[in-house]
């Protein structure tokens, strides 16, 4: 009479092994999704985004007719090389 039936593995078996490989997986894989969303968060608009929202602010004036063709071509030239 004795823990024949555990093997050496405790009551729940090779179960309980899986399972704690599989927590830690989630929790480093949750540990990474965090780092990653708080500096995107930190970091702002990336300067892809800043540059096309200029450039969408630029057409914008432009169709109201605020700026000319000149205007309207040496900015964008200027914000094409700034990025």
């Amino acid at each position: 009479m004795g823990y024949e039936f555990m093997d050496g593995f405790g009551a729940m078996g090779f179960g309980a092994m899986g399972f704690g490989a599989l927590m830690m997986v989630f929790w480093v894989a949750l540990f990474i999704v965090l780092i990653v969303l708080g500096v995107r968060w930190l970091g702002g608009t990336p300067a892809e985004d800043r540059a096309h929202d200029a450039q969408n602010a630029l057409r914008r004036r432009f169709a109201r007719g605020e700026i000319d063709v000149d205007e309207f071509e040496k900015r964008s030239r200027t914000l094409r090389e700034s990025t």
